[in-house]
């Protein structure tokens, strides 16, 4: 029992801690980013020229999440009120949430299409379409409690290679980002790397997770998500592999309350608009928009990461288990992944792509944002 509530007080102490300087560092910089926005708005608006039958667009945004999942009320919504205020009304949106306008994995293409004109998409969602983006999603390779830096990481290589924004070419990015990785959610406390040995731990399709939770010693079940619930009810299953937001919404909670903080595989998104939609738009108001989601939509998404996260740790999962992996066990699994990342880049360069080049420039901002 003692041993147990060190745990649980080690692994709280680590999230509350981790959640602190997120915060603190958000506040200092939304302080900048709405001097910078303000200063802009000035500018825009006063030298703003409409044409007189210039008649205002609504957005139709598309949500992957349901409302519950807060990413609306705590992320976008804020964004994009912003925008119709800055453009007095010429630009407005209408929301479609989960499944109403597409599937979450048809996103990408109803963007394109113009069935949306706005969507917040993730990669792991289309295997194939990112070859090279795909390399924040090796695991480890982005070593836990670090995998923060993966955003920064992100958009370091898509500046940088000209193959990384070919793979966006199809819309008008607004930006990327690299959200929280996912946990080990279990009925049984997990203390360490060894302990995954011989367990069967349900996941969802994406070859890099499957290949390294076998090479830690793991059966993956690789079912679909909303069948999670019933296999570990039924014992079908030992834990689940995923994220907490999902964790929160299956009310897998109700299953597992020991959490491995493992953060195996950060998941990569990116936030696109419809070409022709975005050409609509007056210069002025292209500037707004540009401006308002690469000066606060990276905050903005970390904001709603971590209430989310918080919400479910202070609320159904208080008293739960929460254990950090050690220096070690970190290190191991990353050498255990080694192959896994070489693999990775071996088939790039085989497509005639910079895959070695790529996973390496990775290597080195690891170490240069490790510290940031």
């Amino acid at each position: 029992m003692n041993c147990k509530k060190l745990l649980m007080r080690s692994g709280v102490i680590y999230l509350v801690f981790s959640m602190m300087v997120v915060s603190l560092a958000m506040m200092t910089s939304s302080c900048a980013k709405k001097e910078k926005v303000t200063s802009v708005e000035k500018e825009e608006t006063s030298t703003a020229k409409v044409p007189f039958n210039y008649k205002p667009i609504t957005l139709k945004v598309n949500i992957i999440t349901p409302p519950v999942a807060g990413y609306w009320e705590h992320c976008f919504k804020p964004l994009f009120d912003r925008i119709k205020e800055m453009t007095d009304g010429r630009v407005n949106y209408h929301v479609y949430f989960q499944n109403q306008l597409c599937s979450p994995i048809g996103s990408s293409d109803a963007v394109r299409a113009g069935i949306a004109d706005f969507s917040w998409a993730v990669q792991g969602y289309t295997p194939g379409k990112f070859p090279l983006s795909s390399v924040v999603e090796l695991p480890f390779l982005i070593p836990s409690p670090v995998v923060a830096i993966g955003s920064p990481i992100l958009r370091d290589l898509y500046e940088e290679f000209p193959e990384i924004r070919a793979e966006y070419k199809d819309w008008k990015v607004l930006w990327l980002q690299v959200h929280m990785a996912a946990d080990i959610h279990s009925k049984k406390p997990i203390t360490s790397l060894s302990d995954l040995k011989g367990m069967k731990i349900l996941t969802q399709p994406a070859e890099a997770k499957i290949e390294a939770m076998k090479a830690l010693g793991v059966t993956p079940l690789n079912i679909d998500i909303s069948d999670f619930y019933l296999s570990l009810e039924r014992g079908m299953a030992n834990a689940a592999f995923m994220a907490w937001g999902a964790y929160e919404a299956m009310h897998i909670y109700e299953q597992a309350s020991n959490h491995y903080l493992i953060a195996m595989l950060p998941v990569p998104c990116y936030y696109i608009m419809n070409k022709e939609t975005f050409n609509k738009l007056l210069p002025h108001d292209q500037k707004v928009v540009e401006t308002i989601f690469s000066l606060g939509g990276c905050g903005a998404m970390r904001d709603a990461l971590a209430w989310s996260r918080s919400r479910v740790i202070n609320g159904p999962c208080k008293d739960d288990t929460y254990i950090q992996p050690t220096p070690e066990d970190i290190a191991k699994a990353r050498a255990l992944a080694k192959p896994i990342w070489d693999k990775w880049a071996a088939d790039r360069d085989a497509q005639g792509l910079p895959g070695t080049k790529v996973l390496n420039r990775v290597l080195e901002l690891v170490e240069k944002y490790k510290d940031v």
